[in-house]
């Protein structure tokens, strides 16, 4: 079984809250919603559908690239548009515009490594950041390995 995943976003009172809940459902169909304090939040642990627009719309690798900056741990954070989300696109965002984001998150281990499997590329950041520190280490010792 998949980890959870959940979205999750504040509701303005100009907007309509179906509106979000839609554009959530529109990410991850099988997702169970909830509404309160002026904030919906959708979970699932099926996250193949974001997955398959992301590979539609050819943008794995900048997703993949807002896994990597979002990651803390075994976390993840990414941002993304709601008025995207709406019409079934997923459009990152670096931060929160002036009627919020949809915050895409879960816990899994190595969330970098797990959407490479499932973006099928594999190894793409793993690999990079692994020369990263080879250079790192190269520049500390002054030794090539």
């Amino acid at each position: 079984m998949m980890p959870p995943f959940s979205l999750s976003a504040k509701i303005f009172p100009t907007e309509d809250p179906s509106k979000i809940a839609s554009a959530m459902l529109n990410l991850i169909p099988d997702a169970t919603l909830t509404r309160k304090s002026g904030l919906i939040t959708a979970s699932s642990t099926n996250v193949e559908h974001i997955v398959k627009l992301v590979t539609d719309q050819k943008t794995r690798y900048a997703f993949l690239e807002a896994v990597n900056s979002g990651c803390s741990g075994n976390s993840f954070t990414v941002y993304l548009n709601k008025q995207a989300a709406f019409v079934s696109r997923v459009n990152i965002v670096d931060e929160p515009g002036p009627l919020g984001s949809i915050e895409f998150s879960g816990a899994v281990d190595e969330p970098v490594v797990f959407f490479e499997k499932m973006l099928d590329i594999v190894g793409y950041i793993t690999s990079r950041e692994l020369r990263r520190a080879e250079r790192r280490v190269e520049g500390e010792t002054g030794v090539r390995s």
